[in-house]
């Protein structure tokens, strides 16, 4: 438990690059929270195997090359949309967002990760995958409005993604005799965005899906599933 904590903590990453990779270490840390280990303790064997696959990982980071600019081509910009994509899992929640440059025939000429967060689900919760979704719902909401605060840049589209049908529905309609943690949190959102706002997406095209849950990796590079989603490949056909 202490090797992991202090593998984690050395990991410097503020704006969330390799949220894919710190969200396993937060995982096995968490999980020997539960289990009450003592810090010189050995960790159980199956969060054995993934604390060995993250020292692995970690090791491949060093190829993974990041463009410092967001757009390559700044004079062919037309317009610029911010996507906040949030995913919650039983012990995981993650929000990532995304700047797409577009030109003037409506041509992605840029994708750049601006943010990502991943969170760990509270031990004594009890709370279902709908109002997980939710949490992390008014999260990304949150996140984009501190990004939105710092960023010099002028969106002509905000767009907030879940893949929990659900959720969706509440935010645009309302949640019928709601309890008072769904209330709060959906008056929260409403206050940060617009219903016209918020978007579905199928959970394989889900890039936040990836600081969720430990069986999910990309590939260590910069064209992996993380840095360039399949769903913007998929909005560019269209």
């Amino acid at each position: 438990r202490r090797q992991v904590l202090q593998i984690l903590m050395s990991l410097f990453d503020p704006i969330g690059l390799i949220q894919f990779l710190t969200s396993k270490i937060k995982l096995v840390y968490h999980r020997s929270c539960i289990a009450k280990k003592a810090w010189d303790e050995e960790i159980d064997q199956a969060d054995l195997v993934l604390w060995n696959k993250c020292l692995s990982w970690i090791k491949l980071l060093s190829s993974i090359k990041i463009p410092r600019p967001y757009c390559n081509h700044n004079s062919e910009v037309c317009k610029v949309e911010m996507w906040n994509f949030g995913d919650a899992g039983t012990e995981m929640m993650c929000g990532v967002i995304y700047l797409r440059f577009l030109n003037k025939k409506d041509e992605q000429i840029g994708l750049t990760l601006v943010h990502a967060k991943s969170f760990t689900v509270p031990v004594k919760h009890n709370r279902t995958i709908p109002q997980l979704e939710l949490e992390v719902a008014l999260k990304i909401a949150e996140m984009s409005h501190k990004v939105i605060n710092i960023l010099d840049i002028k969106l002509d589209e905000i767009n907030y993604v879940t893949d929990n049908l659900a959720i969706l529905e509440w935010i645009k309609k309302g949640a019928k005799k709601a309890s008072v943690f769904v209330t709060r949190r959906l008056n929260d959102i409403n206050k940060l965005t617009k219903k016209g706002q918020w978007r579905w997406v199928p959970s394989e095209l889900m890039p936040a899906d990836y600081g969720t849950k430990e069986s999910s990796m990309p590939k260590m590079d910069f064209n992996n599933k993380w840095f360039n989603p399949d769903f913007f490949r998929l909005q560019e056909g269209n």
